[in-house]
C-alpha cells in the first residue's frame, strides 16, 4: 500500500520481517505503526502529526529517510536500535527503548526532542542539529 490519503493512519504488521523499499507518505493527522516479530528495515517514510511507532525485536533493525512532525517511538526490545542512517528528519519528540545490552543510535537533521527513553546497558549515540 503506497501513498494513502491525507489524515489516514497506516499500519504494517508482520509475523516475520518488514522491509519498505518504496516511499510511504502519510500526511496531515495520519500516523504510521510498524510492528514485526523480526527485523524492520524502513526507508523513506513520511508521516503526519499522528506520529510513527516502530516495534521490531529482531536485529538488525535499521531505519533511514524517516521524516515527520509527529512523535516517533522505536522499540526493538532486547536488540540493536539503529535510526542512524542519514536522511532522517524527526521534528517531534523521539522515544528510544531497548532493554538489552545492545547499542542505540539515532541521526536526525533537525534538533532533537528526546522523550523519556530506556536504552538498557548499551551505549546511546545521537547526532542532531544544533539550534
Amino acid at each position: 500500500m503506497r501513498d494513502p490519503a491525507a489524515n489516514t493512519n497506516l499500519t504494517l504488521l508482520s509475523n516475520t520481517t518488514i522491509t519498505t523499499s518504496n516511499a510511504l507518505n502519510v500526511s496531515g493527522t495520519g500516523g504510521v505503526t510498524v510492528s514485526a516479530t523480526a527485523a524492520a528495515t524502513l526507508d523513506s517514510i513520511a508521516f503526519g502529526s499522528g506520529g510513527l511507532s516502530v516495534t521490531a525485536p529482531a536485529s538488525p533493525s535499521r531505519w533511514a529517510g524517516l521524516v515527520g512532525a509527529g512523535a516517533a517511538s522505536f522499540t526493538p526490545a532486547a536488540k540493536r536500535d539503529h535510526a542512524d542512517q542519514h536522511g532522517n528528519n524527526l521534528t517531534g519528540t523521539v522515544a528510544l527503548n531497548n532493554s538489552g545490552a545492545n547499542n542505540v543510535a539515532l541521526v536526525t537533521s533537525s534538533t532533537l526532542q528526546l522523550a523519556t527513553s530506556g536504552v538498557g546497558s548499551g551505549t546511546l549515540g545521537i547526532t542532531a542539529a544544533v539550534r
